[in-house]
């Protein structure tokens, strides 16, 4: 498999930087509607499940983070010190940038955020790569991230969301 990754290595890392965008909202809003309920879990063994898949589908954007990391390494192996350093030097700086963010904006706010800076890296590595990749793509990518910006989110695995689902519940600020 190797083989065939290295003959369409800059297909593949310009794929899984497309993939990452949409990645990040879409698996964040169908976590969003896995019924979980975590008092539940203690005597419903279906929450395990439930919560797993909470896992596997908030993973996806890592993963295919991970994939064009693991992919430019590889493909470009004569450059590791050089785009290792890159790595750690963004995660720094994203990290740094999303603490910051998360002060000024709402989580989800910062979500779509998330979303579009992909979506740059994306035009980024296009240009970088000389590669031709028509605007209409990109703005598609663009714009699947901006739900985000005006779906009204709710956590369903919120407990007090859930307390309050019920007949006759009340929430009591105090």
């Amino acid at each position: 498999m190797r083989k065939q990754l290295l003959v369409r290595t800059r297909q593949v890392f310009v794929n899984c930087l497309a993939l990452f965008g949409p990645a990040t909202v879409g698996c964040y809003a169908l976590a969003q509607q896995v019924g979980f309920n975590s008092e539940e879990i203690f005597w419903n063994p279906s929450q395990l499940l439930r919560l797993v898949s909470i896992y596997l589908l908030l993973a996806v954007p890592f993963f295919f983070a991970g994939c064009a990391v693991g992919i430019a390494l590889m493909g470009w192996h004569k450059n590791i010190p050089r785009l290792y350093g890159a790595d750690l030097v963004g995660a720094g700086i994203g990290s740094i940038a999303l603490l910051i963010t998360l002060t000024v904006v709402l989580p989800l706010r910062a979500l779509s955020l998330i979303a579009l800076v992909g979506c740059l890296a994306l035009l980024v590595a296009l240009w970088e790569l000389r590669l031709r990749w028509g605007a209409g793509p990109t703005l598609v990518f663009a714009l699947m991230a901006l739900p985000a910006l005006v779906w009204p989110w709710r956590a369903e695995f919120d407990s007090v969301t859930l307390q309050t689902a019920q007949p006759g519940a009340a929430y009591c600020r105090g």
